[in-house]
């Protein structure tokens, strides 16, 4: 199977165009064999003029010899003009064309920049998993690189023929890699999402940061330095990056607040959940001292730790430990809650109640304060 970066792509609970993309990961995963790599939800920044301009590749497949293929995924329906395939967000038009050339032309920016404009061989394709075009010659698009619905059974074979495994390798193959895990973003942009905030709404009065996932189950001695370093990079770093530059906006306001996303595992630790525990107990941290050095500004800094919030996470999480346990979920489940006083779950309304009222008048004067939403989970 291939490999498949960054991991963790399918703990997520998603819908829609974003569900179509994680059957898309699901099926190049187990057509493609193991010495091809897909990089998903690839992400970069330019600075253009002083702005952050902000691009995105639904998939970067690398074949063994380094040769790349870029494919700009369309789910859903798309509309057939004169001026070639469109699709509509929000009942506006778009060019797909237009779409895939800024997508290409900012990726062979940043290759020839990292590797030389003849040391690499970057493709295209468009993928539209749930529309056949009808007119693929007035498409805008190479009508030979277009897999629509007629074709998509055939995709990983059309990679195949597209990337083949078995020619010269390209010069930057020894590099290739390091370049899309490292100098391309894997997570979205900070800097672009705090821009984009800016532009719609002209100030920002709370930064609240609650991006996070589970991270992997299981003993520190098996798990994968892969799963670990991913954890931290998101469920931590994440959050100095959002702080990082969501304060100058900050301290213009008159109510500034910051709500980082911890758990009560970042106040119990969490046995066979070290990296996620690890990550929660650097928020705490994090928000104390952040409260103290942001105080004389008026910016209010404080952490929320829910405990077993009802949901599909905490269903996935219950599973897995169950798993490592070799018990069965309804034991696991009720084991979770024994160790609540309350003997229930918190539902995610009540953290977001908390998260309200720290960041209205009537939080104030908190700051520095790790607050459990949890029904008093007493060990975990």
């Amino acid at each position: 199977m291939a490999r498949i970066y960054p991991a963790g792509w399918n703990d997520e609970v998603v819908s829609g165009a974003a569900r179509r993309e994680i059957d898309t990961l699901g099926m190049l995963q187990r057509g493609l064999p193991d010495t091809y790599a897909v990089y998903h939800g690839v992400h970069w920044t330019q600075l253009n003029r002083g702005f952050s301009v902000f691009g995105e590749a639904d998939f970067v497949i690398v074949s063994p010899a380094g040769r790349v293929l870029v494919i700009e995924q369309k789910s859903g329906p798309l509309e057939e003009t004169p001026d070639g395939l469109v699709k509509l967000y929000g009942g506006k038009g778009k060019s797909v064309s237009s779409q895939i050339a800024r997508t290409i032309g900012g990726m062979h920016k940043r290759f020839s920049g990292a590797f030389g404009a003849q040391n690499y061989k970057l493709e295209e394709m468009l993928y539209c998993p749930d529309y056949r075009v009808k007119y693929p010659a007035i498409s805008g698009v190479n009508p030979e690189r277009i897999v629509d619905a007629a074709r998509s059974d055939q995709l990983v074979q059309i990679v195949e023929r597209i990337l083949p495994a078995d020619e010269p390798a390209q010069p930057c193959l020894p590099r290739l890699h390091a370049f899309l895990a490292d100098e391309l973003s894997l997570t979205p942009d900070v800097r672009a999402m705090i821009d984009a905030v800016v532009g719609t709404y002209g100030r920002l009065d709370c930064a609240f940061n609650n991006a996070g996932i589970a991270g992997p189950t299981g003993p520190i001695d098996q798990l994968a330095v892969d799963d670990i370093r991913r954890t931290l990079d998101v469920d931590l770093m994440g959050q100095f990056l959002v702080a990082r530059l969501s304060v100058p906006l900050l301290r213009a306001s008159e109510e500034a607040a910051i709500i980082n996303m911890s758990s009560v595992a970042g106040r119990l630790g969490y046995g066979l959940r070290t990296p996620y525990a690890a990550a929660k107990w650097g928020i705490v941290g994090f928000t104390a001292s952040l409260a103290k050095e942001l105080g004389p500004d008026g910016i209010r800094v404080n952490a929320i730790l829910p405990g077993v919030v009802r949901g599909a996470r905490i269903e996935r999480v219950i599973r897995d430990r169950a798993a490592a346990a070799g018990i069965s979920y309804q034991e696991m489940e009720t084991q979770y809650l024994k160790q609540v006083s309350l003997r229930r779950m918190v539902e995610p309304e009540d953290i977001a109640a908390m998260a309200l009222f720290l960041c209205s008048p009537a939080g104030a004067n908190i700051s520095g304060q790790a607050i459990s939403v949890c029904g008093n989970v007493e060990t975990l």
